[in-house]
Parts: structure tokens; C-alpha cells; sequence
């Protein structure tokens, strides 16, 4: 069952051409040359054992640090970390066995050139409760996850490695903002790149047939060992290390969107949804995916079941209906499924022209929306009943 899980969770895995795990790196292997432009900026995130982190060597135009030195860098004033410039060739060794390796969970991280040149390119390490102003446009904020040490033999599957938990979100309705799960490539500015459209988890404003604002956002989590934030205008929250379990839970608003992700498997989960059945609204779901076995995504008068991919390329779903929905669940009968992250909402007082035959529209297949953070901003706000 362990290989099996190994193998899936192999497949599963988006490739990544910027992080180096510290499991992959013994003795054994050698001196490793890694693909680092020059003028990038290396990270080290991790909670290791600080000796094992200490045999850990990054040789960098022949200046040599351990891992653990450069996790000891420090931080900006705005709280985001200072990175090891590369100057040259970058190489990274070990004196770890595999037996001490295959316990790390840390890993290096490093930027292009071009990212560390952007003086509105920022890296956090998710290691303490971290609050983020920001004011700018054409903003990335990148964050560094570490092992949460909540698994054990015993844990159930859907406990997470690794998790964010993103709180107090505040924006404006002219300000937009969109998170993406992994790292950001060298497109990392151009919405419609497809490496954009294929990591892109969450936006506000939410475009599905219109383009709607959220005032309010529900706390959530993110899983990865990176992941990041593209924003323009004004945009305020809190991030710190820690999961808590979403079953059960409540939302804080009718009006209101939040997001729910699995790494590969998944949690059968039920969220409450406040609603007011005197008022129309509308209520929906915005998936990205890419899995093995079928996940259903249930509200109020909607179920939508996404089966299997075709291929290692994320897809995406978004279904709305012309309904209140007084809870939001994900279900799956398959301990292991694959890879989601679902945006829900719900607008309370917005009634839309429905289709047809089904009062559900449905967007399929490889991803096509395209949830840039510009456009006409249709405030959902000034349809809420006070």
C-alpha cells in the first residue's frame, strides 16, 4: 500500500523546475549542478534537524554555505526573506546517508533572474504568523511552507504535509488579486500564460460569465511547499504555519467565497453556508483538477461529479445556479483521487438569466476561463439586501 501511495503521489505531483528537496540530495549522489540563473536568489525553507541541515553544502561561484547558514539570513523590513544572490554555478552536495535523508522535508528554492529583479517580487518563509499590507500593483508574494509534524501512522490521508492558513483577507473593489498552488515561472506576470491558467486557484474578482467581487473571503489553507499571490491595488490578510480541519465548518457571510483543496486525498467535507431563503442569489463553484478517480463537488441545487483525466494537465470546472445554498460539500469514495482546489460563492440579492434546460452552466476540459486580475468590475456588493 506504501509503494502504491508512493507511486501516486508521483504521478500526482506538478514538476517543479525551482525547488530542491533535501531527501533527494546523499551522500551517494555527489556534487549536483543545478539549472540557476545567474543573478537569482536561493531560499532555504525548512525545519530539518539542525545537523543534518549542516551537512547539507550549496557552493555558489565557489563561495560555499551550508543549508542551515542559509536559512539563517534573516528578513527584510517588510518581513519577507533575504535571499543568497547567485553569482555563478551553483552546485549542492551532502554527507547525509539516505536513511537521514529520506526524513527532510525541507527544501531549496530559488528565483529566476528576472523575479529578482522585480522589486515587487517578495518571499515569505510561512514560519511565524506573518500580517501583509500591500498597496501596489503588479505585486508577487511567494510563500515558503513547512512540515507541520501533525502526520503519523496512523493519521488519516488528507492531513497535510504542509499548510498555509490564510486569514482576515481585505481588498477593495478596485483592487484584484488571484492565488496560484506551486511556484511562479518566468511568466509569472502574464495572466493568460498558460502556466498562469494552469496553476491559478483563487481570484477576487471571480470571473464566470461576469466578473463578481467578494468584500468578504473565508479563511483558508494552502497546501504546497510554494505557492503564491499575484495583486494590484490594495490588498491586506494574515498568513501563518497551521491546518485545522474544515468539516463542519460555517461561513461568515451569505455573500461570501472561500477555498477548499486537496493534495491527493481527499476529505469528505461539509461547510455550512449562512443564507436568508427570502432572497434570490446565486451559488457556484470554480474547480481546478487533475485526478485519478472521481470527486463530487454538491450545493443546493447543484452536483457536479469530475471524473479522471486524460492527461497531467490540470482542468478546469465552473458551475453556477440561480439558488441559495445553505451548505457546500465534497465528497469521494476513493481514499486516494488526486489534486483539486475548489473556489465556491455564493452572491445573495444577484439573479442571473438561467440556461435552458439544466439552470447550470459548465465549463470543461482543458482550461479555457480566462481569471485574469483586470477588467469591468461588477460589484455583487450592491446587490446585497441589508
Amino acid at each position: 500500500m506504501h509503494h502504491l501511495l508512493l507511486l501516486l503521489v508521483v504521478l500526482l505531483a506538478t514538476p517543479t523546475l525551482s525547488i530542491i528537496r533535501f531527501s533527494n540530495i546523499t551522500a551517494d549522489k555527489g556534487e549536483l549542478s543545478l539549472a540557476v540563473w545567474a543573478g537569482a536568489n536561493l531560499y532555504v525553507a525548512s525545519n530539518d534537524n539542525i545537523t543534518l541541515l549542516r551537512n547539507v553544502k550549496i557552493t555558489n561561484n565557489g563561495e560555499i554555505k551550508t543549508a542551515w547558514d542559509l536559512s539563517q539570513l534573516g528578513t527584510n523590513p517588510d518581513g519577507s526573506e533575504i535571499g543568497w544572490k547567485a553569482n555563478g554555478t551553483i552546485t549542492i552536495s551532502s554527507t547525509n546517508v539516505e536513511n537521514d535523508a529520506m526524513w527532510m522535508t525541507g527544501f531549496l528554492y530559488f528565483t529566476t533572474f528576472t523575479q529578482a529583479q522585480d522589486p515587487n517580487f517578495h518571499v515569505y518563509l510561512v514560519n511565524r504568523k506573518i500580517s501583509i499590507t500591500s498597496n501596489s500593483d503588479d505585486v508577487t508574494l511567494v510563500f515558503l511552507n513547512l512540515n507541520l509534524g501533525l502526520r503519523n501512522q496512523t493519521s488519516p490521508l488528507y492531513i497535510p504535509d504542509k499548510s498555509s492558513q490564510v486569514s482576515s483577507v481585505s481588498s477593495l473593489p478596485t483592487s484584484s488579486f488571484a492565488i496560484f498552488w506551486n511556484e511562479p515561472m518566468e511568466t509569472y506576470k502574464d495572466p493568460v500564460a498558460d502556466a498562469s491558467r494552469q496553476q491559478i486557484i483563487f481570484s477576487n474578482p471571480l470571473r464566470i460569465d461576469a466578473v463578481w467581487y467578494f468584500a468578504n473571503v473565508e479563511p483558508f489553507q494552502v497546501f504546497n511547499d510554494v505557492w503564491y499571490i499575484r495583486s494590484n491595488g490594495f490588498l491586506k490578510f494574515d498568513v501563518q504555519q497551521g491546518w485545522d480541519d474544515p468539516n463542519g465548518g460555517t461561513t461568515s457571510a451569505v455573500t461570501t467565497t472561500g477555498l477548499l483543496m486537496s493534495s491527493y486525498a481527499p476529505e469528505n467535507v461539509t461547510i455550512h453556508m449562512i443564507s436568508n431563503a427570502e432572497n434570490s442569489a446565486i451559488s457556484g463553484i470554480s474547480v481546478i483538477y487533475n485526478l485519478l478517480y472521481s470527486v463530487s463537488f454538491q450545493m443546493s441545487g447543484l452536483e457536479e461529479t469530475i471524473n479522471t483525466n486524460n492527461d497531467f494537465r490540470n482542468a478546469r470546472e465552473e458551475v453556477w445556479v440561480p439558488k441559495l445554498s445553505n451548505y457546500f460539500s465534497v465528497q469521494s469514495n476513493h481514499p486516494i483521487a488526486g489534486r483539486y482546489a475548489v473556489q465556491y460563492f455564493q452572491i445573495e440579492g444577484l439573479t442571473l438569466p438561467t440556461t435552458p434546460s439544466s439552470l447550470v452552466t459548465t465549463t470543461k476540459g482543458a482550461i479555457s476561463n480566462k481569471s485574469g486580475i483586470l477588467g469591468i468590475i461588477l460589484l455583487a456588493f450592491t446587490y446585497i439586501i441589508y
